[in-house]
């Protein structure tokens, strides 16, 4: 098979996984608190990331050490990050019919975009700014329309809003990071999986029994470890990385697939309207701030 057509299986393979674990999302909460979630999810994505990590030792260890102190101590600051994108996120939903939090939580690259500007002190471009307004229009018009199908608490809205900052401070800290990117993110998802299981334990709410975990699993495969494996071999194998860029803009859409299906929400004309006002705003958005 041609070396494009592979990177095109393994992006496929990503956006797939992707379009799933907002309906993941839902079906763990049932079970699982958010804070017992973000542990059980960060653990399995780290024990699944091991063997990877174990391949690729030997190799990586032939350029030079790997944890020196500024490499550790950003990995360290970026599981922390992480560790609380996740849990706001989680508790975000739980006040949220998923297909109001899925495409908010979509508009981290807007928050990105903001941050780095103000982190390298370049103002961003008047035609960026009106994209960025179409994305947050999107959003508004999906949190209004949503008041149909369920309750669209405001704490909520705020929760999956703050959500997008999280991340987009994990980026930025994670692209100062020069670490290879398999033992950064191995030691990512090792340093969330205990403070989220420390804070268990010293909260009281205990770590959940096998049985009422199997959703919270899925995610630290689905939603973390394998997504990112596939989607570091496509970007390694393919000549179009163009091509690899606008794939994941499908994502929300095909969620919503699985939202409808599988949760049983109906999904409203007003939120794929907003989800394309989104989608659209974040696209050109991007595009306007390669230019510049």
């Amino acid at each position: 098979m041609p070396r494009n057509a592979k990177a095109l299986c393994f992006a496929l393979a990503t956006v797939l996984s992707w379009s799933t674990v907002s309906t993941a999302f839902k079906l763990a909460l049932k079970s699982l608190s958010p804070m017992q979630m973000t542990a059980v999810a960060m653990g399995t994505a780290a024990l699944a990331l091991v063997p990877f990590a174990a391949l690729e030792a030997r190799s990586l260890a032939a350029r030079g050490r790997i944890f020196t102190p500024r490499r550790t101590g950003l990995a360290v600051l970026a599981g922390a990050v992480i560790f609380l994108y996740y849990l706001v996120l989680f508790h975000g939903y739980d006040h949220l019919p998923a297909q109001v939090a899925q495409p908010v939580n979509y508009t981290w690259s807007i928050m990105l975009a903001i941050l780095l500007s103000l982190v390298r002190r370049t103002p961003l471009r008047p035609r960026q700014i009106l994209w960025m307004c179409v994305a947050w229009a999107g959003t508004a018009v999906i949190a209004m329309g949503g008041r149909s199908i369920g309750p669209v608490e405001p704490l909520g809205v705020g929760l999956i809003v703050l959500s997008t900052v999280l991340f987009a401070v994990y980026w930025v800290v994670s692209d100062v990071n020069d670490m290879p990117s398999l033992p950064a993110m191995l030691a990512c998802f090792t340093v969330a999986c205990l403070l989220a299981g420390g804070c268990c334990l010293a909260l009281g709410e205990g770590l959940p029994v096998p049985e009422r975990c199997p959703w919270a699993v899925y995610l630290g495969f689905f939603e973390l470890s394998i997504p990112f494996l596939c989607w570091r071999e496509a970007l390694r194998l393919t000549d179009r990385v163009a091509l690899m860029a606008t794939l994941p803009l499908s994502t929300p859409f095909l969620a919503l697939v699985w939202i409808h299906l599988v949760l049983g929400e109906p999904i409203l004309a007003t939120t794929v309207g907003g989800l394309a006002l989104i989608v659209a705003g974040t696209f050109l958005q991007v595009r306007e701030g390669k230019r510049s």
